[in-house]
């Protein structure tokens, strides 16, 4: 079984970490190796996750774009859970990108200047055509090879889209611009020519 390693493992304390919560939590229950394996391995992924989240909103905290850095997260999010599309390559890739676009995108906004309300309207055009065209994006080596799921999906990813419109439409115009950045930059990870240049995926999506 081909069980990739994710983040950084330093010492092993992912693996030492994941491992110990496991066995907490599966205490007196008979698990297969495989199944063990798998479900170590998404412990070791949320906690990768945890510790590079940890990471960017500390420098949000330092660069006092906290809340902004939260709403452009929340925008990114209500995309990506539902159409997917490229990670990084590497932790510290992915580090240095959400950085850039979740600390560095929000600092711009806020010291430059904000886009007026129909221009955010023709964003939010945008972001919904790159959802109907390309939701979800998936990678070489993460197909999703149900017509059923993939519907469901772009289905969800649109109407996550609309409710973020909405929502932005009465909100002040800061955190407006913010949240469709957000929806924006998750787009952008479901467009071909950014998967085939940069991303990758490494877990299986199944049907």
């Amino acid at each position: 079984m081909d069980i990739k390693m994710t983040g950084w493992n330093l010492w092993g304390i992912e693996h030492r970490l994941a491992k110990r919560v496991l066995e907490r939590l599966t205490a007196g229950e008979a698990m297969s190796e495989q199944k063990f394996l798998k479900c170590k391995l998404g412990i070791e992924a949320l906690i990768n996750n945890m510790f590079k989240l940890s990471i960017v909103y500390a420098v949000a905290f330092v660069m006092n774009t906290f809340l902004a850095t939260l709403f452009v997260h929340l925008g990114f999010l209500a995309i990506r859970t539902f159409a997917y599309g490229a990670h990084a390559k590497s932790s510290v890739g992915c580090i240095g990108i959400s950085t850039l676009a979740l600390v560095g995108l929000p600092l711009l906004i806020q010291k430059t200047f904000l886009f007026p309300r129909v221009v955010l309207l023709l964003a939010a055009l945008l972001i919904a055509y790159g959802l109907w065209e390309y939701a979800p994006g998936t990678t070489a080596k993460n197909k999703i090879t149900s017509e059923i799921k993939k519907k469901r999906l772009k289905k969800r990813a649109l109407f996550s889209c609309f409710l973020t419109i909405v929502i932005s439409s009465l909100l002040p115009l800061l955190e407006a611009n913010l949240l469709l950045i957000g929806n924006l930059l998750a787009v952008c990870c479901i467009i071909p020519v950014f998967i085939k240049k940069g991303g990758n995926q490494d877990e299986k999506i199944s049907d």
